[in-house]
């Protein structure tokens, strides 16, 4: 079975386990159907782990338009205010899920479309895994992981147990 190692950084892990983010911004979305297990490895320390796993039941596209063609709620969060002119199609309710202002997800998007991964189904380990029990799946072949994913990777998760499964 195919599933995605996706690299989050501890500030954004704590955010998800504590149900507070609950969509997951990123500039590439995997090319397998949803819903898909995600694993969540918790980057920028010494020894990261994986520290628990969710469901991604959908992928929502936050496109970028130079000029947007039907108002759109402003990201300043007030509901009678528009914005008409070049930005994300993106709602203050999904930056507010996601954990970001508009201005963070401009600075991250830089004019290009973006991914808001949806977290549902959240599983967080007492015993995080170590990166050594995955395998990396592509190619036609899966190679055990050494080293975590800059961004995310798909992996193998045939044997790997996981979860309350």
């Amino acid at each position: 079975m195919r599933a995605v190692l996706m690299s989050i950084k501890p500030k954004w892990c704590a955010a998800i386990a504590n149900g507070i983010k609950t969509i997951e911004v990123r500039k590439t979305k995997p090319k397998i159907e949803t819903p898909f297990k995600v694993y969540i490895y918790c980057s920028g320390k010494e020894n990261g782990t994986i520290i628990g796993e969710f469901t991604c039941n959908y992928i929502i596209t936050y496109w970028f338009a130079e000029h947007l063609v039907y108002p759109t709620p402003a990201y300043d969060g007030d509901p009678s205010i528009y914005d008409c002119g070049a930005g994300y199609w993106i709602t203050f309710e999904e930056c507010e899920k996601a954990c970001l202002d508009y201005d963070q997800l401009v600075a991250y998007g830089k004019g290009k479309d973006l991914y808001g991964w949806l977290i549902s189904n959240l599983v967080i380990y007492e015993e995080p895994k170590e990166l050594k029990e995955f395998s990396k799946s592509g190619f036609n072949r899966v190679v055990p992981l050494k080293r975590p994913p800059q961004s995310w990777c798909y992996v193998d998760v045939s044997e790997v147990e996981c979860g309350d499964e």
